[in-house]
Order: structure tokens, then sequence, then C-alpha cells
């Protein structure tokens, strides 16, 4: 049963094996290609453009998702959407200093300017209580601080459902 006809040159030899190499890495590049598209690349370039859209429309009440089981992505994912919770808490917080008297807490002139947009036929009513300086002067800012916000306090309590009150700092 000898093989006698078997001629096998090494340069034949060695041909076949780099074939078979190119082969081999040229199927491994394309398994990778497939692999890091579908787990990799498409889930990460989906993120940014919901990103991109995120920040083009300042959309920073909704959450965003990979579609991805990669542990990094996730991680990238939940840090991405904790960022975008504090941006919202932080304009929140940010809006209500603007349109909030921090005495009263009752929506301040620029809050009633803006709203007022809104409103066809406006009615308005405007209490003022004359000379509070001199509480200021005799009681302390404090009390008159503590008076002000029982004051409005006492007006919202007796608003009807639908009006609104707001507060003029003294000085406008």
């Amino acid at each position: 049963y000898p093989i006698t006809n078997l001629k096998l040159s090494l340069s034949g030899a060695l041909n076949y094996f780099f074939m078979l190499l190119v082969f081999f890495f040229a199927i491994t590049y394309l398994f990778f290609y497939l692999g890091l598209n579908k787990f990799l690349i498409a889930p990460l370039s989906k993120f940014i453009l919901d990103v991109k859209k995120a920040a083009r429309y300042r959309e920073t009440d909704k959450k965003l998702h990979i579609t991805s089981r990669i542990y990094e992505l996730k991680n990238l994912e939940k840090s991405f959407n904790k960022m975008l919770t504090s941006m919202s808490n932080s304009r929140r917080k940010e809006l209500e200093q603007i349109y909030k008297d921090h005495i009263t807490g009752l929506p301040n002139r620029l809050k009633l300017h803006e709203e007022l947009r809104e409103f066809k036929i406006p009615f308005l009513a405007i209490f003022n209580i004359d000379a509070f300086k001199e509480v200021n002067d005799f009681y302390g800012v404090k009390v008159g601080d503590f008076i002000l916000k029982k004051v409005g306090d006492a007006i919202s309590a007796h608003a009807k459902l639908g009006e609104k009150i707001y507060r003029f700092a003294g000085d406008e």
C-alpha cells in the first residue's frame, strides 16, 4: 500500500499553505466585521444619532437606549441618561429660580409677562402694601419676609380655580 507516485514540491506546499492562510484570515475578518457591525458599530451609530437629535431638539427628559448587550455600551447608556436627568433637573431648578419669587414662592413679574401672551383678554388685580419699607426697617427683613409669605399664602388660599397669583418685588 505504499504511495510511489507522490511528488510534492516545497513551493507548491507553501502556495497551498498561504492560500489556506489567506482564506482563513478572510473568513475571520468577515466574521469579525459582521459581528462588530451588528453588536457594536450599528448600535453605537444609532445611539450617536439619537444623541445628536436630543441635542438638536433639547430633549433632556427623553431616555436614550442602546440595543446591545455589551456591558460597556450599556454602561455608556446608563451614564448618558444620568447626565440627561441631571441636566433636566438643573434646567427645571434654573427656570424655577428665574420665574419664582424666592420669598413667597409665587410666580414673579417675568412669569406674568410670559403668561400674559397666552391670554386674549387678561384681567389683573394689583395689591400694594403701602409703606412696607417701614415694616422692614422697624421689625427687620426676616419679619417682613414672613409677612409677605403669609399674605401670599392667604391670597393664594382664596384664589379661585384658574386664577393665578404673582408677586412683584418691592422695587418694581
